[in-house]
């Protein structure tokens, strides 16, 4: 099972896509869905950014994609912005996301 087959077993149909001018650069896109995986929820994931190596302290590289979904449809604009910036983050530093790792929330996202 591929990554998109994947996706949609657990998120149903995708129903969108957002193709941003610098993610495409690097080959990236984010990925929508409509009321998944619960009812009510909207949810976005990065496409491609598991193609570049990121690496953990303990300096094994790791690939990874990045999803977040909210109980908040009407903040579609907000969760993209968010995942373009760790998007970034990831792709300017080669770091990998550790479980539980807490980042700040820049003050411009869910005002």
């Amino acid at each position: 099972m591929n990554y998109i087959e994947h996706l949609e077993k657990h998120c149903g149909e995708i129903k969108g896509s957002l193709e941003l001018e610098d993610m495409m650069e690097e080959n990236i896109q984010f990925l929508k869905f409509e009321n998944a995986p619960i009812d009510n929820t909207y949810t976005a994931t990065t496409l491609g950014l598991l193609w570049r190596p990121l690496q953990f302290e303990e300096e094994r590289f790791y690939h990874q994609e990045l999803m977040m979904s909210v109980k908040q449809p009407e903040a579609e604009e907000d969760v993209i912005e968010l995942l373009w910036r760790l998007t970034t983050h990831a792709l300017e530093t080669g770091q990998a996301f550790e479980l539980g790792e807490f980042y700040s929330m820049p003050e411009t996202v869910f005002g």
